[in-house]
């Protein structure tokens, strides 16, 4: 019984992302929220409130990518060239690869890194 409480009270998270030049570190993190299996149950939506444009600071040529839940259905958007290693590490910092085969990547040049300003 406590180990079925533990396990829905376990919490994941979406938001919006950064990697690094070259993958191999998560940049920055921002518009984190929080969600449980409870959500994508009840077929929930919980998604960023912002835009990475909405983060100047952060240089907005680095490649970036977002993780949402829309109708209890687990999304995330990358860039063409985002490597799998690189999906695996910003599932792992979500607490999301025990959905890996079920959340629904969209790739797409838009997020890919742009050219230095």
């Amino acid at each position: 019984m406590q180990e079925q409480a533990e396990k829905l009270s376990e919490k994941f998270f979406i938001g919006l992302f950064w990697f690094n030049k070259d993958y191999t570190e998560i940049h920055e993190t921002v518009d984190i929220k929080s969600f449980d299996e409870n959500d994508i149950r009840q077929g929930n939506s919980i998604t960023s409130d912002s835009n990475h444009s909405d983060y100047i600071p952060i240089p907005t040529y680095l490649p970036r990518g977002r993780v949402m839940l829309i109708g209890g259905q687990l999304v995330m958007y990358v860039g063409l060239r985002c490597p799998d290693s690189a999906i695996d590490m910003i599932l792992k910092y979500m607490g999301l690869l025990k959905y890996k085969d079920k959340i629904i990547i969209h790739r797409d040049a838009h997020w890919d890194m742009k050219k230095e300003e």
